[in-house]
């Protein structure tokens, strides 16, 4: 087998040798150049290989030339079937310099030689050639193109990517390959080069290959309209074809001459073509699709080849990715072959991108849906081929209207733009409307004609929606048209001037450039300025002065005026056109210098002349209102005036100073003087008939109205006026105040009677402000001052706390009632409920409203109170939040109330009992205080620990109110001692964490609040624990009073487990009598093992410094807890547990240990000799040795087992504790017998052959050592006595007795010399055999069978049989073994020449069963 494996190897060496040989050129051939056609093979969807900036996706087609496969050379290049090529020749080595040849050459040697040509090789060599083309040649690439020609294909998915790679390139040998390189024949640019490798092997196996194609046609039409439906000529349109790769040819008639050819782009087809005059382009594109190749086999072959032969054919056409027919018939392929192209048709999805390039006018859009490119697909309902050798629409005519073309109305939009026009004036220094006018109410029209006869009837809004053209009004200075179209020219013309103005003639001519944006609506595309002129007016005035007398009036020279627009509100809110000043000259008139502005004007009198006249009311002047043409524009309108000697009545009105208002109140009194040249004062005395005489007055009173008047007018001149008495809740401020009776005085206005006289009135005020009241407010408090140490009682240290002024506290005041102003307008300082304030002591007072200067405050730097000034009324003082650390007081709301006295008396106290007599508002808070407890407890039970002293200390360092170090940190503040539940607390206050101590990066005087306890002292029950355990004491609210805080600490007690277990399994042992005792014999603890119940412990525990001690049972084991470490105790077995021994007593102690950083407890076992063992688990473990006895049943004359005997154990009660029944070694009852007591041990039945031995008494000893108990049976002797039946002293020997029971032969026995047959230990007591006599003695007579029952006896019984003569006896036959003479024996196998010849068939036979196998096992490989 080996040398026919060897020689096919040799065999296919030899052949692939040869096959190189083959392919190596042999010398220089001439070869002339081939020219054969090109055909493509449909591989299907194979998916997208990338390699660079390329890539081949979609439908895959195999390249033939000549029905051979060649290599595409150029990705993304086209090659079509029927393409004449022609070749060259040339070869190439894997080790050429040139990578890319040398790579290709290993490419086609595995493609040729190593995958024979296979269709899936193929894929794979044509997306590496494109990759090396491509000059992507580095391992990575190439790894990269398998990766993802194999994950598409999932060909040759049994080797990964790498193994591939390895296998087409790492060939270690030079391989070389014949090509042929076919070059298009043609004039196409984009055409394919191709690679044959030549060095195909010939066909095994006799099949034909076909394959067809089918052309068929799409075709598109654009018509491009504008959205009036008009055709547009000459815009430019580009249509890619994306499936270039069946493209065969085109056709575009647009503009110009139709552009016409192959399609052999370079990756995609793409026109760009401009519409004809009726604004249309057409396009014409002939598709080829290519079928898979199909195979068969000629008719006469086929009915030549057996069905072997047919597979091996399919299996061939399958490597080679040729379909076929299951009866390998021509027909069968064609059918297949038609069947592939009417699916291919029914597939056909081909993709156009369609773009609008320009829109071929400024004015017009690109349709924005082909802006960028829109993707059309045409599918089979849009393609069709020739039908009777003439494609349809060329029959009939239609051509680019075909039914199943595919037609593409696209609209251009015009562009629309709005025009803003903008109002300006032209006769004004901004160009602006000044006076009343304004510029809006401007009508405009827009017309299509320059003579602006024809306005425009259509416009556009911005939705595009086309509507009826209206007029257009000026609004805010401008406005804006309707959307108009771009290629249109318009006019616009004012038809309708503002109030004003004059209508402007101007014709505005507008063409919007349409090149200077892309969008369809474009707001304000031109802004147009339009100006028309303004109507305007100077001004005259006259001014005279006359008392009323006859005679010409003088002209009041010097007299000054003001006139100015009414609408501004005053003379400086105007322009320059809108307001003058006049002064009157000699003549007695004055004019404005420029003409002022259309509109109402104010004339005003500022000042009087050299006489002391009266001023004129001002006075109403229309300027342009009467200007009916530009011809009339900039009249003088002339106005006259005359006015007497000045004189005066006096108003005097009460003012509250702090509201600005009118006091409403009655009652205020006022006497007026004259003040004389000389400087002395005469009282103002005036008359008034009351209706019956005349009165005089001298002082004047205010009704609630708060004012007064003189009953006459005063001369002018210097006065004073006093206040002698005032209303209520006010206080007199000022003595008296100057008043000017004169044309000059500020408030001098005009006043007409009850009769219509006009009068000048001069209008003074009298201040006076309201009485205020005042409240000091001041808040006290305990603060931390020092530490009192005691060093020998440390219990007894304590922070000292002591009563100061707190500042920063907080008061909030509240208005109880409405606090009215003293004007008695109705009007408030604070609605009742409304906050008034919010004082902070030390700080002082922030008010909610400023009243006037009434609201204030000061501070007093010592103490920190605030003393507040508020009007008069009622007010609630609340201290609605505290300072931190302090507690609001159970009364915290206060009532103040403020009332007036007199008029000069301004500032008043606290009326209510809620402040001492001077008003002082004072208030001490509480401290928050801690309430500190540390609660000791047991680590793993709900229990308090005694006793326990602890430490407290503080953690950092603390500070008293001042800010001076009063305890430095780590310094012991004071120690405490648990109770019985194993709480202890402070009896000493502590400061608690200061406010924004957590926030202060600088924490210098300020407390943390952080403290922390330090056990000190503990019960040796439990391990002392040092670590600290921390409290933090921090203020919580104003309404908490204590702050709590517990510290629980957790202490391990002692813990011990003490088990009672077997010694021979270590498990656990019940009912064994323990105790636990100190070097001092108290008994501790007490207890039953597996009896949780029976736990008991002393009643002196506390006594003895123990705390918390208790017992558990787990699972059997006693678990204590609480025992004091490092004292001795012993474990004492008081009673063992039945059937155990005493154990020995273990002495122990317990000692703190660690494991992974926490406290335990390590229990160390003490020996004898004073040797320590710590025990693991903290276990101590005693073990109880059970109770051994080994009862051992034997023969009496030997030691040797006697097994079958039947035994038991008997207490003395009788009752059995165990039964058994003797084997081949000695019984051992176990764990049974109790120490101590006395036990029976006795033999209820012998075995066969043994008599019954007597019962042994025996007691257990309290040890665990084996105990031992003997019982010897001796045998049942039974013996035959054989005689002469007539001579009883002749005794027969070769006489066989049987014995038998139940019909079974339980013994044989034949009689000696002495007549005697001896049956020892055979037989058993009490049991009945039947003896036959089996065998006479020769010349003897067989006594008859008999029955014997065996006693129950060591001693012999003996049976004495006689036997009869019968004569001679016969002679014996003589026995073969015995005379020496060799029979023949059947299984004799002794012969060595016999196993020799076994071994040697044997060998042989492993031999060939091996052979057969290993050829089995290289077969199925």
């Amino acid at each position: 087998m080996k040398s026919k494996k060897l020689v096919n190897k040799l065999l296919s060496v030899l052949m692939a040798v040869i096959m190189t040989i083959g392919l190596i050129p042999m010398g220089s051939v001439t070869v002339k150049a081939e020219t054969k056609n090109a055909t493509l093979s449909n591989l299907g969807e194979l998916g997208t290989v990338k390699i660079g900036n390329k890539s081949e996706s979609g439908t895959w087609y195999q390249t033939e030339v000549a029905g051979t496969p060649v290599f595409c050379m150029d990705l993304g290049k086209a090659c079509h079937a029927g393409d004449v090529y022609v070749s060259s020749d040339d070869t190439y080595s894997s080790n050429s310099s040139n990578a890319k040849k040398a790579n290709e050459a290993k490419i086609g040697y595995w493609y040729s030689v190593t995958k024979s040509e296979a269709t899936k090789a193929w894929v794979y060599a044509q997306a590496l050639m494109w990759s090396c083309e491509e000059g992507h040649t580095s391992e990575k690439d190439l790894k990269d193109v398998i990766s993802q020609v194999r994950k598409n294909t999932g060909y040759y998915n049994n080797k990964s990517a790498a193994d591939l790679y390895d296998e087409i390139f790492g060939i270690s040998t030079t391989v070389t390959c014949n090509v042929k390189i076919w070059k298009y024949g043609g004039s196409g640019e984009y055409r394919q080069v191709l690679l044959e490798i030549t060095s195909t092997p010939p066909l095994d196996f006799p099949y034909e290959k076909i394959n067809d194609t089918l052309v068929y046609r799409q075709r598109i039409t654009i018509d491009k309209t504008d959205e009036d439906g008009n055709p547009v000529a000459r815009v430019p349109f580009e249509v890619t074809a994306q499936n270039y790769k069946e493209l065969y040819d085109y056709k575009v008639n647009g503009w110009g001459n139709a552009e016409t050819g192959d399609a052999d782009g370079d990756s995609v087809f793409s026109s760009v073509a401009e519409t004809d005059s009726k604004g249309r382009i057409t396009y014409k594109f002939n598709y080829q699709i290519q079928s898979k190749n199909y195979g068969y086999v000629k008719a006469s072959d086929l009915k030549n080849m057996t069905a072997d032969d047919k597979k091996a054919v399919k299996e061939k056409m399958d490597d080679k990715n040729i379909t076929y027919a299951s009866n390998l018939t021509q027909t069968g392929a064609k059918e297949l072959m038609q069947a592939d192209l009417d699916a291919q048709m029914k597939k056909i999805s081909n993709q156009y991108a369609v773009k609008e390039v320009g829109a071929g006018s400024d004015d017009m859009l690109v349709n924005s849906e082909y802006a960028n490119g829109k993707i059309i697909t045409i599918e089979s309902a849009g393609s069709w081929t020739k039908v009777n050798g003439s494609w349809p629409e060329t029959a009939d005519k239609t051509y680019a209207d075909y039914g199943k073309a595919t037609k593409l109305g696209i609209v251009n939009k015009y562009k629309k733009a709005t025009i803003v026009v903008n109002k300006k004036v032209e006769n004004t220094s901004d160009n602006t409307a000044h006076g009343d006018t304004s510029v809006d109410g401007a009508v405009y029209r827009m017309y299509t004609d320059a003579a602006c006869t024809n306005p425009v009837t259509t416009v556009y809004d911005a939705n595009g929606n086309a509507k009826a053209a209206s007029d257009y009004t000026i609004k805010n200075g401008t406005l804006e048209t309707d959307y108009i179209r771009t290629k249109d020219t318009v006019y616009i013309k004012e038809i309708k001037a503002p109030e004003g103005f004059f209508l402007d003639p101007t014709v505005h001519q507008i063409k919007v450039d349409g090149s200077q944006f892309d969008v369809e609506y474009k707001a304000k595309a031109v802004i147009e300025d339009s100006y028309e002129s303004e109507k305007k007016g100077f001004f005259e005035v006259y001014k005279m002065s006359s008392d009323g007398s006859t005679g010409p009036a003088d002209f009041e020279e010097g007299a000054e005026f003001q006139i100015y627009l009414r609408s501004n509100g005053s003379y400086d809110k105007c322009k320059d056109d809108e307001h003058s000043t006049l002064t009157i000259d000699k003549k007695g008139s004055a004019k404005t210098a420029s003409a002022l502005a259309y509109g109402t004007y104010v004339l005003h009198q500022t000042k009087t002349g050299a006489k002391d006249t009266e001023k004129i009311d001002d006075q109403i002047i229309e300027i342009g209102k009467d200007i009916t043409s530009e011809g009339l524009n900039y009249k003088t309108y002339t106005y006259l005036y005359n006015n007497k000697p000045f004189e005066a009545y006096l108003k005097v009105v009460k003012k509250d100073g702090d509201t600005d208002k009118t006091v409403l109140k009655a009652n205020t009194k006022y006497q007026i003087y004259k003040v004389n040249k000389d400087g002395s004062e005469t009282k103002v005395v005036q008359q008034y008939s009351n209706g019956n005489k005349l009165v005089d007055i001298d002082t004047f009173v205010t009704d609630e109205s708060g004012e007064i008047m003189t009953v006459k007018a005063l001369k002018s001149g210097q006065y004073k006026i006093y206040e002698i008495d005032s209303a209520s809740g006010l206080v007199i401020k000022d003595e008296f105040i100057d008043v000017t009776i004169g044309s000059g005085n500020p408030n001098y206005t005009s006043w007409t009677d009850s009769e219509g006289n006009s009068h000048a009135l001069v209008t003074v005020n009298y201040v006076n402000k309201e009485a205020k009241g005042k409240l000091t407010l001041t808040k006290s408090g305990e603060i931390l001052k020092s530490f009192n140490h005691y060093v020998s009682e440390p219990e007894n240290n304590k922070f000292v706390f002591k009563t100061d002024y707190l500042k920063g506290q907080k008061f909030t005041i509240y208005a109880a009632e409405d606090i009215v102003t003293q004007d008695n307008q109705g009007t408030n300082w604070f609605d009742k409920g409304e906050k008034v304030a919010t004082v902070t002591t030390g700080n002082g007072a922030e008010f909610t409203k400023q009243c006037s200067d009434i609201t204030t405050s000061t501070v007093d730097d010592e103490t920190g109170a605030v003393t507040i000034y508020l009007p008069l009324g009622k007010y609630t003082v609340k201290e609605e939040e505290t300072l931190y650390g302090y507690v609001i007081p159970d009364k915290n709301t206060w009532d103040i109330e403020f009332k007036w006295n007199d008029a000069k008396t301004d500032v008043v106290s606290n009326l209510t009992k809620d402040t001492d007599k001077e008003g002082n508002l004072n208030i001490k808070n509480e401290r928050a205080k801690a309430d500190v407890e540390i609660n000791k407890k047991d680590m793993t039970a709900d229990l308090g620990v005694a006793d326990t002293v602890f430490n407290f200390y503080t953690k950092n360092d603390i500070y008293n109110a001042n800010g001076e170090l009063i305890l430095k940190a780590d310094e012991l503040i004071t120690t405490v001692k648990t109770d019985k539940n194993g709480k202890a607390s402070l009896n000493t206050d502590l400061p608690l964490m200061s406010e924004g101590y957590n926030k202060a990066e600088d924490k210098t005087g300020l407390n943390s609040g952080d403290y922390y306890f330090v056990e000190d002292k503990i019960s040796d029950s439990y391990y002392i624990d040092k670590t600290p355990v921390e409290i933090h004491l921090e203020y919580k609210d104003a309404k908490t009073a204590k702050i709590k805080a517990e510290a629980k600490k957790l202490n391990k007690s002692t813990e011990i487990k003490l088990s009672k277990v077997k010694l021979t399994d270590s498990t656990e042992l019940a009912g064994a009598s323990l105790k636990v005792s100190d070097v001092n014999g108290n008994e501790i603890i007490s207890w039953i093992s597996g009896n949780a119940d029976s736990i008991k412990i002393t009643d002196k525990a506390d006594e003895l410094g123990y705390r918390n001690l208790r017992a558990t049972m787990v699972n059997g084991n006693i678990v204590i807890n609480g025992l004091l470490q490092n004292e001795v105790y012993e474990m004492t077995e008081t009673r063992p547990a039945d059937g155990y021994a005493t154990a020995e007593s273990i002495r122990f102690k317990l000692t703190e240990g660690n494991a992974n950083g926490e406290v335990t407890t390590v229990a160390t076992v003490i020996g004898n000799d004073g040797s320590e063992s710590v025990q693991p688990e903290n276990k101590v473990v005693m073990k109880d040795d059970t109770i051994k006895v080994n009862f051992s049943k034997t023969k009496i004359t030997g030691s040797k087992e006697l097994p079958g005997c039947k035994l038991e154990i008997t207490d003395e009660n009788g009752n059995v504790i165990e039964k058994w029944t003797s084997g081949k070694k000695p019984y051992i009852v176990e764990g049974k017998l109790v120490a101590g007591k006395t036990y029976k041990f006795t033999e209820t039945r012998p075995a066969d052959g043994y008599a019954t031995a007597k019962s042994i008494k025996f007691t257990v000893s309290d040890t665990g050592e084996i105990q031992k108990v003997r019982m010897k049976d001796d045998t049942i002797k039974v013996e035959v006595l054989k005689t002469d039946k007539k001579d009883k002293d002749k005794v027969l020997k070769d006489a066989e007795f049987t014995f038998k029971l139940n019909g079974k032969v339980v013994a044989k026995a034949t009689t000696n010399s002495k007549g005697i047959a001896k049956i020892y230990g055979k037989l058993a007591a009490g049991k009945t055999y039947r003896v036959e006599e089996s065998k006479a003695p020769e010349g003897y007579k067989k006594v008859p069978a008999f029955d014997y029952k065996v006693k129950d006896t060591g001693d012999i019984q003996t049976i004495k049989v006689s036997d009869e003569r019968s004569g001679d006896a016969t002679p014996a036959t003589p026995n073969w073994r015995d005379s020496g003479a060799n029979s023949p024996q059947t299984g004799e196998v002794s012969n060595p020449l016999f196993w020799i010849t076994l071994f040697l068939i044997s060998f042989v036979g492993i031999v060939i069963s091996r052979y057969k196998i290993r050829k089995k096992d290289e077969e199925a490989n």
